[in-house]
């Protein structure tokens, strides 16, 4: 499934095309935890600073090999089978599986996939990095460092668009939405610098 106990992987790289959003994944080959026997795992990946997880995109799979060279399917896991955990402050996402029946793995390996949004000022190149490791394997942690150049998105004549996302959710449990939040958005004058 993976040569190491982990994998991760930036499936998608940021550009203006899609917004400056980079997809990741990471993969986890539960035969190779230690201790053996082990019924949980979570796995701890860090965001450099300059990066916003989207917390939707946060998917859990089990994978099944039938055997045959390259023939997987995957399942999303259900929600009794994975906890999800977002430090805001450290930029860490936690996400800790139990997924087995009878002492034995359910699936031959374990994937992980989400999106995030990198932050920069038009005309910088941002230098980005994610590391995830095993908890309680430090031998298991793999780190992808790259960059971004981020351009300015423009319309059809009309000069520069901005977009802004929010996401509401419970500080710490990603999964859990806040019902009934509100936001207000200001927009700044920078020639009078006001707000209205």
């Amino acid at each position: 499934y993976t040569a190491d106990v982990l994998g991760k992987y930036q499936l998608q790289r940021p550009n203006a095309d899609n917004g400056h959003k980079a997809s990741w994944q990471i993969l986890i080959d539960p035969d190779k935890l230690e201790p053996d026997g082990s019924t949980s795992f979570t796995v701890r990946d860090t965001l450099s600073d300059n990066q916003i997880l989207d917390p939707s995109s946060v998917r859990v799979y089990g994978v099944r090999s039938d055997g045959s060279a390259g023939a997987e399917s995957e399942a999303e896991l259900p929600d009794d089978a994975v906890e999800l955990l977002y430090d805001p402050d450290q930029n860490t996402l936690a996400v800790t599986v139990t997924d087995t029946a009878d002492g034995a793995w359910n699936y031959s390996g374990y994937v992980i996939r989400y999106d995030t949004t990198f932050q920069g000022n038009p005309g910088d190149t941002v230098y980005y990095d994610n590391t995830a490791e095993i908890e309680g394997m430090a031998e298991s942690e793999k780190t992808v460092t790259d960059s971004v150049y981020i351009e300015e998105s423009s319309g059809a004549a009309e000069g520069t668009t901005a977009a802004v996302s929010v996401y509401k959710h419970d500080q710490n449990a990603i999964d859990e939405t806040l019902r009934g939040a509100s936001f207000t958005l200001y927009a700044l004058d920078t020639g009078k610098d006001t707000y209205y």
